[in-house]
Formats: structure tokens, sequence, C-alpha cells
């Protein structure tokens, strides 16, 4: 499984950022299957889950504190990667 996401420290804040589809953002059970799967690539820091609306809007999901930093910013400033995981 590929992902697009990214680690970023922040404030002193050390989180990941994973983009995804707007039908994961409304699916617990897929959200927590993705965070599974790449936890050993991202260790125990909080993971946000990223999506843009139809209009191209990033719709972000996650710790209330994170989610409300990433949307007063701009996220083509994320360093985005791409994560595989078995």
């Amino acid at each position: 499984m590929k992902i697009r996401g990214a680690i970023i420290k922040e404030q002193n804040v050390k989180f990941s950022v994973i983009e995804t589809v707007t039908a994961t953002l409304k699916s617990q059970t897929d959200m927590n299957t993705i965070k599974q799967k790449f936890s050993p690539l991202f260790g125990n820091i909080p993971v946000i889950f990223m999506a843009k609306n139809t209009k191209g809007i990033p719709i972000f999901v996650g710790r209330k504190d994170i989610v409300d930093f990433l949307s007063n910013n701009d996220v083509n400033k994320i360093p985005w990667r791409e994560f595989t995981a078995n």
C-alpha cells in the first residue's frame, strides 16, 4: 500500500499528515486501518488525514489543535512524499 504523506515538526509538535480521498474521512474503520499499516513508519505520533473536497479545498481530520494549524496554512508547503507499507 502506498500513500502520499508527510512527517512534520511544528511548534515543538511532531505529527504526520496522510492524503486520502473524502470517503476515507467518513470511515473511522478505514482511517484506523491506514494508521495501523503505517504506524511502523510514523511511530507513535498523531496522524492527521487530509482530503480535498470537490472544490479542491483541503479537509483535515484528526487532533483539533493540529487540524486548526493546518487549516490556516498552505497545503502546498507540506513536504509531501510517498510512503509504502506492507
